[in-house]
C-alpha cells in the first residue's frame, strides 16, 4: 500500500474571499462533509483503482478547535479511500472551525491492477461546510477520535500499558516490522509508530498480512480514553483491500456497537463499498466500560500486502 504521495495547505478564508466582495474578520464555520474525485491530467475522470487514500487534516499541530482527548491520531478530520470517497456528518451536526484556520490535505495515489500504465492523477477534493452566520438552525459540535488495531512488536506480553506480570520477552523481530504504507522513500515513517506504552511495549498500526484468514483484536478503551459518557453520532472506517470486517463492541456489555462490512473488487485487488453509520440521536459510550475493535482479513493473492484498521467515531461535543 506505498504510493506517490503529496500534501498542500488549504485555507476556507481563500474561498470565501472569493464568493464574498467585502471584507471580513475570520468567522465560525462548520465542517459537515468531504469528498474525492480522481481525473488525469487532461481532466477525463478516473476510476477510483488509483486511489490510496486522502486525508483532510487540521494545519497548526498545536491550534485545534477542541481538547485533545484520545491517544491516537491528533489532527485528522476525515480520511477518503477507494471505496468511501465521500461522507456527511449528521444533519445539524458540524465540526467547528475558524476560516483561518489552516488545513492539510493528503493526497496519495495507487496502482495495484493496471500494468502497464503510465497515467498522472490528480485529486479534486470538496470541503462542505456551513457559515454560522448565514444558519438558522443550532449547530451541535463533534471532534474526531481514532481507534485503531495494533500489533505488538516488542516488549512484555499484555495490552497497552498492562502492567506486566510475568517474564518479559521480545515478542516479533525487527525483520517482521512492515514500513508503514504513506511512505514512498524506502524509510520507515516515524509519526508515531512504533508507539510505546510506559512497560517498554511497542505496537504498531500497519503489518504484513498472512496467508490465510486473520483475525485481530485490540482494546482500544485506552485509545478513547474517555473521562464521561459520550454520544457518538457518526463512524467512518479506514482499510486496505482483502479486509472483511471492522467491528467495535462493548465488551462490558457484549453487544457490537458497530460492524463495517466490506465488500471487495471483483477481479481485482480493491474494495468497492466501505460503509458509514449515521445516527441522528447517537451511541453511548461509557468511561467505565471496556471497547474492543475486531478486523477481519482474507488475504487471496501470494504477493505480500499490508493490513491496518482505523474506526473513526465523531463524538459530541459537550
Amino acid at each position: 500500500m506505498e504510493g506517490p504521495m503529496t500534501a498542500k495547505e488549504v485555507f476556507i478564508n481563500d474561498h470565501l474571499t472569493k464568493i464574498i466582495s467585502s471584507a471580513f474578520l475570520p468567522e465560525l464555520l462548520w465542517i459537515t462533509g468531504y469528498k474525492v474525485e480522481l481525473f488525469d491530467d487532461k481532466n477525463t475522470r478516473l476510476t477510483y483503482d488509483f486511489m490510496c487514500h486522502n486525508n483532510l487534516n487540521i494545519g497548526h499541530n498545536n491550534i485545534l478547535p477542541w481538547k485533545l482527548k484520545t491517544l491516537g491520531t491528533d489532527k485528522r478530520l476525515f480520511t477518503l479511500t477507494e471505496g468511501q470517497t465521500e461522507i456527511h456528518l449528521p444533519e445539524h451536526y458540524g465540526i467547528p472551525l475558524m476560516s483561518n484556520q489552516r488545513l492539510r490535505v493528503d493526497f496519495q495515489v495507487l496502482n495495484h491492477n493496471q500494468l502497464p500504465v503510465n497515467v498522472k492523477v490528480k485529486q479534486k477534493v470538496t470541503i462542505y461546510y456551513k457559515r454560522n452566520c448565514e444558519i438558522a438552525e443550532s449547530m451541535r459540535a463533534l471532534y474526531q477520535q481514532s481507534v485503531f488495531e495494533c500489533k505488538q512488536v516488542a516488549g512484555p506480553r499484555g495490552a497497552f500499558d498492562e502492567k506486566p506480570t510475568g517474564k518479559t520477552d521480545t515478542l516479533i523481530t525487527s525483520n517482521d516490522l512492515l514500513k508503514l504504507c504513506c511512505s514512498n522513500t524506502g524509510v520507515e515513517m516515524k509519526d508515531g509508530y512504533p508507539f510505546r506504552d510506559n512497560y517498554s511495549r511497542e505496537f504498531t498500526g500497519h503489518w504484513v498480512l498472512s496467508d490465510s484468514l486473520e483475525t485481530t483484536c485490540t482494546d482500544v478503551t485506552r485509545m478513547l480514553n474517555l473521562s464521561t459518557t459520550t454520544l457518538v453520532h457518526f463512524f467512518s472506517v479506514h482499510v486496505h483491500p482483502f479486509c472483511k470486517s471492522l467491528e467495535l463492541i462493548d465488551n462490558t456489555t457484549g453487544l457490537s456497537i458497530y460492524k463495517a462490512e466490506m465488500i471487495g473488487s471483483k477481479g481485482k485487488v480493491g474494495l468497492e463499498v466501505i460503509p458509514v453509520k449515521s445516527i441522528d440521536e447517537g451511541i453511548l459510550f461509557y468511561s467505565n466500560h471496556i471497547y474492543k475493535l475486531i478486523s477481519v482479513y482474507h488475504k487471496t493473492q501470494a504477493e505480500r500486502h499490508s493490513a491496518m484498521a482505523s474506526m473513526y467515531l465523531y463524538c459530541e461535543e459537550k
